[in-house]
C-alpha cells in the first residue's frame, strides 16, 4: 500500500503517541507471541481436517477412497505442522529476544542527530521515537517541531534523511494515487493505480490493541503436547524400520528375514495390552466403555468386544469411523478387526482375531513391508 506507513503505524498523525522504550521484553511476551501464530496455524489446519472427516463419514459406502486420502494428507498436515512449530519453538523465541537486545545496544551507543530543522519553522526538532525498518539493523530517529508542525521527519543515526520510497502498484508496477478517511478508530486506505486502474484497500486499526491471555488449554493442545512427538512422516518411517531380529523367544522366524531389509516385524500385543491401547484410541473420538468376550482359542484367539458412541453419529458413521481407528491402531501389531461390525443405537459390537501361529507372524510381517 501506498500510504506512509511505518511498522504498522499510521506516521502522519499517529506515530507520536508512542514513545521510546525497550525492544527488549519479558520472556513470556515471546512465548506468547510464538504460540499465538502456532496456535492460530494449527487451528485453521484443524478445521479443514474436521470438514474433511466429515465429508468422509458421511459419505456413502464405496465413494469415499477419495475422501478418506485427503483426510488422511490433511491429517498428515496437521501433525507434522504442530511438530514443526513445536521443534523451532526454543530457536525462534531465542533469536527474537537477541534480537530486540541487540537493537536496545544499538539505541543506547547511537549519537542523536543534533541541529535538525523544521522546515517550517526554522526551531530545532527533538527525538520522538526511534525504531528499526523492516526488521533491520538501520535505526531511525523520528524527530517532531516543538510547535507541532508538520511534517516530521526521520533521520538515520549518521544524519542521512530517512525517505519513504515512492509506493507503485504490486501488479504493474506503476504510479499510484493514494486517499485514507478516518472511520472511527480505523483509517481506511484506498491506493489506485494511474497506469491499470487497479485499487487496494486496507483498514488500520488506530492505537493499541487489547490483547487477551492465551487459553491455557489451547497452549497446552496446539504447542506443549506436541513437543517431544514425532512427525507423521517420522512415525511412518520409524514403523518401517522395525527389521526381523533373531529372538530365541519368538520360534518361527527363518534365517534368511533377519538379512531382508524389507521384513518388518509385527508388534506382539497380550489381550491386557490390547485393551489398554483401544481403550485409549477410542476414548479420544467419544467411544466408551470397551469390554472384551470371553475368548476362543484355536490356531487364533478370537474375541467379540462391545463399545458405547457417545456422539451424536448415526449408526453409518460410527462404524465407519470405528473401522477408521481400529485399523489405524492395530496395524503393526498381531491383531486384526473381523468384518461384521454393528450398531444399533450407538452400541457397537465386533470381533478381533490374534495371531500367534509362526506362519501366521511370517504372514502379517510380509504384509507389513508391503505397506512399507
Amino acid at each position: 500500500m501506498s500510504q506512509q506507513l511505518y511498522n504498522g503505524v499510521y506516521w502522519e498523525k499517529t506515530f507520536f503517541q508512542y514513545r521510546m522504550e525497550n525492544h527488549r521484553k519479558a520472556d513470556e511476551h515471546y512465548y506468547d507471541e510464538y504460540d499465538r501464530r502456532t496456535i492460530s496455524d494449527l487451528k485453521e489446519k484443524e478445521r479443514a481436517l474436521i470438514a474433511a472427516e466429515k465429508l468422509y463419514l458421511e459419505a456413502p459406502h464405496g465413494d469415499d477412497t477419495g475422501l478418506l486420502a485427503n483426510y488422511v494428507a490433511l491429517n498428515r498436515r496437521f501433525i507434522d505442522a504442530g511438530v514443526e512449530w513445536a521443534r523451532s519453538r526454543e530457536m525462534e523465541v531465542k533469536n527474537r529476544m537477541a534480537a530486540d537486545e541487540r537493537k536496545d545496544g544499538m539505541v543506547k551507543r547511537a549519537k542523536v542527530p543534533e541541529n535538525i530543522r523544521c522546515g517550517t519553522c526554522g526551531e530545532e526538532m527533538f527525538v520522538e521515537l526511534t525504531d528499526f525498518i523492516d526488521e533491520s539493523y538501520d535505526l531511525v530517529f523520528f524527530l517532531a517541531c516543538p510547535a507541532h508542525h508538520a511534517p516530521r521527519r526521520a533521520v538515520y543515526a549518521n544524519g542521512w534523511e530517512y525517505v519513504l520510497p515512492e509506493s507503485r502498484c504490486c501488479h504493474c508496477k506503476g504510479r499510484v494515487s493514494s486517499k485514507k478517511k478516518k472511520i472511527g478508530n480505523k483509517m481506511l486506505f484506498t491506493d489506485t493505480c494511474l497506469s491499470c486502474g487497479k485499487v487496494e484497500k486496507q483498514e488500520l486499526i488506530i492505537g493499541k490493541r487489547k490483547v487477551l491471555p492465551i487459553d491455557e488449554a489451547e497452549r497446552k493442545k496446539y504447542c506443549v503436547d506436541f513437543i517431544g512427538r514425532r512427525s507423521f512422516t517420522e512415525d511412518v518411517q520409524a514403523l518401517a524400520s522395525v527389521k526381523l531380529m533373531a529372538d530365541a523367544q519368538m520360534p518361527g522366524w527363518k534365517d534368511g528375514d533377519l538379512e531382508d531389509e524389507s521384513a518388518v516385524r509385527p508388534e506382539l500385543l497380550n489381550v491386557a495390552a490390547l485393551e489398554k491401547r483401544l481403550a485409549g484410541e477410542l476414548e479420544k473420538s467419544d467411544f466408551v466403555k470397551l469390554q472384551f468376550e470371553k475368548p476362543k482359542t484355536g490356531r487364533f484367539l478370537t474375541m467379540g468386544f462391545s463399545v458405547q458412541d457417545s456422539s451424536s453419529r448415526d449408526a453409518g458413521q460410527s462404524i465407519k469411523k470405528m473401522k477408521q481407528l481400529i485399523n489405524g491402531s492395530l496395524l503393526v501389531t498381531n491383531w486384526r478387526l473381523m468384518s461384521g461390525l454393528e450398531c444399533t443405537l450407538g452400541y457397537l459390537t465386533g470381533q478381533l482375531k490374534g495371531y500367534s501361529n509362526e506362519e501366521d507372524l511370517n504372514k502379517l510381517a510380509q504384509e507389513l513391508s508391503a505397506k512399507k
